[in-house]
């Protein structure tokens, strides 16, 4: 069954992700006339002087939900497995496929914000919302649950048992136990109980990490030229592996392969979660909250991802033996010492925590749209709300391979069907945004 699933993975949802992403992203992109470069210090102000009310849906509290699910473990995780499969080089291309996607998320979040709708007084958006045909909407709300209990719950609850296991020889099964409890504290309370808590840990869980690598990096800096000069030259060199033409080209495509598909699980650009999140923002205008996704992409994949890679590059775990948590620990051990196994499973425990309760609300609006008017409607929210907290102590013993490759596949097929949505809402988002410049005085 796992062969099957990793068969779909590598060979079917892969490249028809990586074809789908690169060609709508550089064509949003040249539409939208890589306003993301041009107009930065515009984003910027935008972005420091929006109006937050802490009592309402603001703009940052909303933001705090999104990147909670687009943080999580996949930061760590994430590019310790793009790095074992597809090498340095795969770094390289997650960064390319970080600047198409910010232009993909601002779009899907200017499209949430838009086709937003009210029902009892709470704002509610997303792909489910804004795609045009029937059979898809419910196919995306249905991946969304899907991918909450995968991605959202299992991978980041297995990731926080591996490293108390391995740092605090806790048994995952306690951790499970205990996390879901905590976790379940926290739905109980629906949105609210999400944004609350959200706001308070992401901010936490990001200091906390980049602290502790910084201080590798700096104390290793002499060594950054010869990395930098690795993960370019590796990106595009043909392998001299035997195994002919089709065999140097296979391996050749790996570092882009994992590069954009593990990034994609880091930032989600594409594939119409993080607009969720947005929706619910007290904003003024669908490209002022669409400036936020930038903004995720970047303190995700950017700051947080190249972080991670710098770290794991200068310290070159044994990728061959190791789990992906297990070399994390292992290149911040090498030069913080024992000290960075706490310090680093504390920001893990955050990061893990914010990601389960951030996608239970994708999930949770997910279940909302296609129980919309039907009957114990309210009964189904608590079925799931338990048995998502019920599923952390599954996700702290199962094997993370099968869960890979799962993600892979439902996060992937939620972008392939969104991303083309995005591209036949081209005129629509150019237009919103030109909107927003002019509004603002800005040609």
């Amino acid at each position: 069954m796992s062969s099957f699933f990793s068969f779909t993975s590598d060979f079917i949802i892969a490249p028809m992700l990586l074809v789908i992403l690169l060609s709508v992203g550089i064509y949003m992109c040249v539409k939208l006339r890589f306003f993301h470069l041009t107009k930065v210090p515009m984003i910027v102000n935008n972005m420091l002087s929006s109006k937050g009310n802490m009592t309402r849906r603001s703009p940052l509290k909303e933001v705090s939900v999104a990147l909670a699910g687009t943080l999580g473990v996949g930061n760590l995780m994430g590019v310790a497995a793009a790095i074992s499969l597809g090498g340095a080089g795969s770094i390289f291309w997650m960064w390319v496929g970080a600047f198409i996607s910010m232009i993909l998320k601002y779009a899907e979040i200017v499209l949430a914000v838009k086709f937003r709708i009210v029902k009892n007084g709470s704002l509610l958006g997303g792909a489910m919302y804004y795609i045009r045909t029937p059979f898809f909407r419910t196919l995306f709300a249905l991946l969304c649950i899907i991918t909450s209990f995968t991605l959202g719950n299992i991978m980041q609850t297995r990731a926080v048992s591996e490293c108390f296991e391995y740092v605090f020889d806790v048994p995952p099964i306690v951790c499970g136990i205990i996390l879901s409890i905590v976790v379940f504290l926290v739905i109980i309370n629906g949105h609210k109980g999400v944004s609350g808590f959200t706001s308070i840990i992401i901010p936490l869980a990001c200091f906390v990490y980049i602290a502790i690598s910084m201080f590798v990096i700096l104390t290793n800096s002499y060594m950054l030229p010869d990395i930098l000069s690795e993960i370019i030259s590796s990106a595009f060199t043909l392998p001299a592996a035997s195994g002919g033409l089709i065999g140097n080209l296979i391996i050749m495509l790996l570092p882009v392969r994992y590069g954009i598909s593990r990034g994609l699980i880091t930032n989600e650009a594409g594939c119409g979660t993080a607009p969720i999140a947005h929706a619910a923002a007290d904003t003024d205008h669908p490209a002022a909250q669409g400036f936020w996704g930038l903004f995720e992409v970047f303190a995700d994949t950017i700051l947080l991802c190249s972080l991670s890679a710098f770290v794991l590059l200068i310290a070159r775990p044994d990728f061959s033996t190791g789990g992906d948590m297990e070399n994390v620990l292992t290149a911040f051990r090498t030069y913080c010492g024992s000290i960075s196994d706490y310090i680093l499973s504390i920001s893990v425990l955050f990061f893990a925590v914010a990601g389960i309760v951030g996608w239970f609300y994708y999930g949770l609006v997910g279940l909302e749209f296609l129980s919309d008017g039907k009957r114990h409607a309210r009964l189904l929210k608590k079925l799931y709300a338990l048995t998502y907290s019920f599923c952390v102590i599954f996700g702290s013993v199962c094997m993370s391979e099968l869960m890979w490759d799962l993600t892979d596949i439902s996060i992937g097929l939620m972008a392939i069907i969104n991303t083309p949505c995005i591209f036949s809402y081209r005129e629509l988002i150019v237009a919103q945004t030109r909107d927003f410049f002019s509004r603002n005085s800005i040609t």
